[in-house]
């Protein structure tokens, strides 16, 4: 026997109507900021961000501070302390709050991580703290994370130039703080150290930000220790391209068929972070290496003459999320970003 399944014209016709509005709600700038930063999710619910270790970070450990866009932007941001100087300190875990000049003259002991977050939530996400207990513990890095305009407890409104000059502030902010503590016997100009001890780390929507933050760097010939991309994607239009809500809801992969509307809808995208073309590139030739790792992921790998590493990682565990905190990854990032000596916490 066999079951025929139909549904009413009407009903048809009344989804597709539904799916239309959808889509042409979307083409509006509006609704295209509100759905691609999520930025009025609020979470955790009333954060505390001047109480950090609540939300899992040693005591004394992170302050928070508030830095200042080249526009006038208000920017909410923790920096947290590298491992071993956190422990100098007082020689073990601090028993006071220690002041700012102890948090300034870190950067000039240890590289930093600039971490950038994905969209929704804010700095005090458990899986982002998580992250920065890595970056601190295991890499002995200071971490200086961001929550950008219109999240969090930072001013504004998000836009993708806003976010890119959000970064910025982050960078100029520890480059300046580098460059004010540097230590003696460094043979490097101030510039030229300060960048070589920067680690940009972006994570989902905060890849398309590092990249664009890179692209301007490098513009000024400024080039950081190491770019790390968690989860990263080539352009937002890419993925508003390809993209089916709940994997049943197509967003414009149906125009495909008619390149001139298909191409027509893709320019009402007001953000595009378009990573490809924000990052430099370079021919690998034959230099690729591949490693695959049964049960764990691929690994693609090429050298940069007297550069450093290109290394692509695909997953086969973790999820978006958490990709970035398991142990082999973690090794990837510590390669990429040349922390060899770094060393596994005892907690």
């Amino acid at each position: 026997m066999t079951l025929k399944l139909s549904y009413p014209a009407h009903l048809v016709g009344i989804l597709f109507g539904a799916w239309l509005i959808f889509l042409l709600s979307l083409l509006t700038p509006a609704l295209q900021r509100e759905l691609i930063f999520l930025n009025r999710i609020h979470w955790p619910p009333n954060a505390q961000f001047d109480a950090p270790e609540r939300y899992g970070l040693a005591p004394f450990k992170t302050r928070n501070l508030y830095l200042n866009a080249s526009d006038g932007e208000r920017i909410g941001a923790w920096h947290i302390l590298p491992r071993k100087y956190y422990l100098s300190v007082e020689k073990g875990i601090p028993k006071r709050k220690l002041n700012d000049e102890i948090f300034d003259k870190a950067f000039g002991e240890r590289p930093t991580v600039l971490y950038m977050h994905g969209n929704a939530g804010t700095r005090a996400v458990k899986h982002r703290v998580r992250n920065y207990m890595v970056y601190s513990d295991i890499f002995d890095c200071n971490v200086l994370a961001i929550d950008y305009r219109g999240f969090g407890d930072s001013s504004g409104m998000p836009s993708e130039f806003g976010l890119i000059t959000d970064a910025r502030a982050a960078w100029n902010f520890v480059s300046s703080k580098i460059g004010a503590h540097r230590q003696h016997g460094w043979s490097f100009s101030e510039k030229v150290r300060a960048e070589k001890e920067i680690i940009l780390i972006g994570q989902s929507l905060g890849t398309g930000v590092v990249a664009g933050l890179s692209g301007q760097l490098a513009e000024e010939g400024i080039h950081p220790r190491a770019i790390v991309l968690v989860a990263p994607f080539t352009s937002l239009t890419d993925i508003l391209s390809n993209y089916w809500l709940a994997q049943s809801i197509p967003i414009l992969s149906p125009f495909r068929i008619i390149p001139p509307l298909f191409d027509f809808l893709k320019s009402f995208l007001v953000f595009s972070f378009d990573s490809a073309s924000a990052l430099p590139t370079e021919v690998a030739g034959d230099r690729v290496k591949e490693t695959i790792y049964d049960g764990w992921g691929l690994v693609r790998s090429f050298p940069r003459d007297g550069k450093g590493d290109v290394i692509w990682f695909e997953g086969l565990v973790g999820g978006h999320d958490q990709v970035g905190l398991g142990e082999g990854a973690i090794d990837l990032v510590a390669r990429v970003a040349n922390l060899r000596h770094a060393r596994p916490t005892n907690r």
